[in-house]
């Protein structure tokens, strides 16, 4: 908290003596959890906790063209319980790197934007990677990157972006094989945002080159790239998002890193004032090639790819993962404003499998619900519960059911 505090001063006195302009625009969580894991009539797992997540956004604008834009964020995580055996804080500290309080304090955001022509806008620094299009396939993280945007007109842009993913002269292996920048992970994309009347199309093409420390054999080149494609419309009262990944990885002559993997999602829904009821579907694929993850960020339901794919806890082996990657759902939802100020909503979704021979014949439903009070314009609590039954093919079905609250701001 006092490096948060350091760090807000120093703006704060960076923009009065700079007569420049500092806006601060944020949220905040407080979440309340309650988890529980069966097998038939077998508690498997249970746990209460809090967590918190706080984000702080400021931008200070410098000039007409130039402005440094930071995020500070404060995550408060619970202190998890694994399954008997396990040493739940040894297991914690391997993921947290050593932090054993489940506490995160750091800058998330720390870059510069400056528009160089009227029309091209170039951002250097650190800024957030891994999200494109709708939230399928996103895993987001703070990457260093430069980053240039050219507004063709109001309604399409293109973007270009360079980044460096492991940087050789801080790798000791590197260093011994003499790679030098030959060794540095780098990643470039090529991305476009077109708008046409109610549609918005969002292409984006990624290379990454992969030779580094890691690679098994110093006289390969290996690489990977990525084809992505989202359409967002919105036609009155009628709306969809819809989104495709395909990617790929060859090891020139390493087969253990060769892989394929391809996903794709869509979400139609109809908007009957004062309600808004939706189906959405995604599939992501799962061969001999590879998997596809929808990614961290999808949240497509309460638990199903969240809870039970934690790292503290999974019942099923690595190819049976309670997560949803390779696998194929269906979602029927609803959310209304049943009051001036009360939402609330429902969901029902089945999935499945996608490579049975692998990860067995698995089949899973769950139904979720929540219930929003609008405190003020900024604030909101909700009470959000859900229930999961995944048949792996075993005597009993796994079920499992969460039952949260949180007090969220916006500002």
């Amino acid at each position: 908290m006092k490096r948060f505090l350091l760090v807000a001063m120093i703006l704060a006195s960076a923009a009065s003596l700079y007569a420049a302009e500092l806006k601060i625009t944020g949220d905040a969580e407080v979440r309340g959890v309650m988890d529980q894991v069966d097998r038939g009539d077998t508690e498997i797992y249970a746990n209460s906790y809090f967590d918190a997540d706080f984000n702080f956004n400021a931008a200070l604008v410098l000039t007409e063209n130039t402005t440094v834009f930071t995020r500070l964020t404060f995550d408060s995580e619970a202190d998890y319980v694994g399954p008997a055996g396990v040493d739940k804080v040894e297991d914690q500290m391997a993921v947290d790197g050593g932090n054993d309080d489940h506490t995160y304090l750091g800058v998330e955001r720390a870059y510069i934007s400056t528009k160089f022509l009227p029309a091209l806008t170039v951002d250097a620094g650190l800024m957030g990677g891994g999200m494109w299009g709708t939230a399928f396939g996103n895993n987001e993280s703070n990457i260093v990157r430069i980053k240039g945007t050219y507004a063709i007109d109001e309604n399409m842009s293109v973007i270009a972006i360079y980044e460096k993913n492991t940087e050789s002269e801080t790798d000791p292996s590197a260093v011994q094989n003499n790679l030098s920048d030959f060794g540095d992970r780098t990643t470039y994309y090529l991305a476009a945002n077109l708008k046409f009347g109610q549609f918005t199309v969002l292409p984006l093409v990624k290379y990454v080159d992969m030779k580094d420390a890691s690679t098994a054999a110093l006289d390969n080149n290996p690489y990977a790239y990525a084809i992505d494609l989202a359409v967002t419309g919105d036609m009155g009262m009628v709306g969809f998002e819809f989104e495709a990944v395909y990617e790929s990885t060859d090891g020139d002559g390493d087969d253990t890193l060769d892989e394929t993997k391809y996903g794709v999602y869509v979400d139609v829904f109809a908007k009957l004032d004062p309600a808004k009821i939706g189906l959405a579907a995604f599939y992501a694929g799962a061969t001999e090639d590879g998997v596809y993850n929808p990614g961290e960020d999808f949240d497509f339901l309460l638990i199903a790819g969240e809870m039970l794919s934690c790292y503290y806890y999974n019942p099923f082996p690595a190819t049976q993962s309670m997560n949803l990657a390779g696998k194929t759902a269906f979602k029927l939802y609803a959310d209304a404003k049943v009051m001036e100020k009360v939402e609330a909503g429902a969901a029902f979704a089945y999935g499945m499998t996608n490579d049975k021979e692998e990860a067995g014949d698995v089949t899973f439903w769950e139904v979720d619900a929540d219930v929003a009070y609008l405190i003020d314009a900024n604030t909101k609590w909700t009470l959000e519960a859900g229930y999961v039954s995944w048949d792996d093919g075993g005597s009993d079905p796994l079920t499992s059911y969460r039952v949260q609250q949180k007090i969220s701001v916006k500002f």
